[in-house]
């Protein structure tokens, strides 16, 4: 008999939402400089993600009156049956790789196997693209994260798993350069930071969250928020995903604005995407004077000392972004101030008990819940640094990496913004049937980067007061 483990109740909540028009899967693209060979691929997944359960397990529910949700090991596993090939045009790849994630991102993945699949695009340029696919149940953005950096190396010379080079060669994610470059990736300057005092502790702040009248108030502020406006983002979804991408952008450019402004890299990027969402709404014809809208955005958990488990082990904050507030100091200060505010809150893990209580109670209860939340937000937004160096994968320079999450409910826009070896990129991910066009955000957004450099970099700009 296949071994058995029952799912946590967070995790089952991430399950149970999954629905036709809004699929719970974290998808991930990689591309290379050069092109991957399908074997090498193959044995770094039997070398190193195998090592994971959750990759060799699919997900069943058992019991006749009340039902409960396992892990199941798969006899005879074969990570082969979770990559396929694919091939795209190369007169224009950029294009061709956006459609193919957008149809990817609306895939549902087959719950007879683990959760889980690997598209290898062949010949994109002179490289290779991977799109991984990965259930929300299994993991959340920060573990997948984790996962791949420990597929990666930071040295060329490492051509394959199981070779030998004249350097000793050992699992990555035991190498302490990639170890700092993956503490920098999922900590230094995210959205973290926005629970950062209370993650020194976050047993003695799980009781506080439970015990305070802190945790309380945030409870009750979570569920008696006002509704979003209903704006086109609020319109009904359909099983259509579209994707869509920035090209580079320094990272330098990002820290003159932060510098200029007196602000933080996240108070510059969460400025910017309030700005480009505030164009594109106005653009379509809504009135967004003195609007407000609120964006979901993840926080990890997970403690310190085991980075690598698997599950789901992050919170939710709720930001009021200010598109409607066209001066750009103006935006920046007071998306600042509302920033600020949020890291003196347990909001992250009050958002966590709730996702776990929505596991246990009935699926009926869950749905309410999520219907409840989910008319209080309008996106998810994650902002990610990843590693300031050029990492390897199969011996082959990474050339970039993007991801994004899902969006639960009603929510049908998504926007990360991710750095990795010192350039920056913003990707969008949206339901075609309220914005059939994310590629205009991604333009609106590095418009307002441009502005914010012209207003911020010169020599002579000074912080806002």
């Amino acid at each position: 008999m296949a071994r058995r483990e029952l799912m946590s109740n967070v995790d089952r909540a991430w399950l149970r939402m999954e629905a036709p028009s809004n699929l719970m899967m974290v998808t991930a693209l990689l591309t290379t400089k050069e092109k991957l060979r399908y074997e090498d691929v193959l044995d770094l997944l039997k070398e190193r993600l195998m090592i994971f359960d959750r990759f060799r397990q699919r997900v069943v529910n058992r019991g006749i009156i009340f039902e409960d949700t396992y892990w199941e090991d798969v006899p005879f596993f074969d990570p082969a049956d979770h990559i396929s090939l694919a091939a795209i045009p190369n007169e224009d790849p950029r294009a061709e790789l956006q459609a193919l994630v957008g149809e990817l991102m609306s895939t549902p993945l087959d719950y007879d196997k683990p959760l889980w699949h690997i598209t290898m695009v062949e010949d994109v340029r002179q490289g290779t693209g991977l799109i991984i696919r990965l259930h929300h149940c299994i993991a959340d953005g920060n573990a997948l994260v984790r996962v791949l950096l420990s597929m990666m190396t930071t040295d060329k010379a490492i051509l394959k798993p199981g070779r030998k080079t004249k350097k000793e060669e050992r699992p990555t994610f035991l190498d302490p350069v990639v170890d700092v470059a993956l503490n920098v990736w999922v900590a230094a300057e995210t959205m973290v930071k926005l629970s950062y005092r209370l993650l020194k502790k976050p047993s003695k702040v799980f009781d506080w969250a439970k015990m305070t009248i802190d945790g309380g108030f945030s409870l009750g502020r979570l569920v008696l928020r006002w509704p979003d406006p209903k704006t086109l983002l609020k319109q009904d979804l359909q099983n259509k995903k579209l994707a869509s991408w920035s090209f580079e952008i320094p990272l330098e450019r990002v820290k003159e604005i932060r510098r200029g402004a007196g602000a933080t890299v996240n108070d510059v990027v969460v400025t910017a995407a309030a700005g480009a969402l505030g164009r594109y709404l106005k653009n379509r014809g809504e009135d967004i004077s003195e609007m407000n809208i609120r964006a979901a955005i993840p926080v990890d958990i997970r403690r310190a000392t085991d980075p690598f488990a698997m599950g789901n082990k992050f919170g939710l904050v709720f930001l009021s972004l200010p598109v409607g507030m066209e001066d750009i100091r103006e935006r920046l200060t007071e998306q600042k101030r509302r920033m600020d505010e949020l890291k003196n809150t347990p909001e992250a893990f009050v958002s966590f008990m709730v996702l776990n209580t929505m596991g246990a109670a009935p699926r009926e209860i869950e749905n309410l819940v999520l219907d409840v939340i989910g008319s209080k937000t309008s996106l998810v937004l994650t902002n990610v640094p990843g590693p300031s160096i050029p990492l390897y994968l199969g011996g082959c320079e990474v050339d970039n990496i993007l991801f994004w999450v899902p969006q639960a409910g009603r929510v049908g826009l998504g926007i990360s913004v991710i750095s990795y070896n010192n350039k920056v990129r913003i990707g969008v991910a949206t339901d075609a049937n309220i914005i059939p066009d994310p590629s205009k955000i991604v333009d609106d957004f590095e418009r307002e980067l441009d502005a914010m450099h012209a207003l911020f970099a010169s020599p002579e700009a000074a912080p806002s007061p």
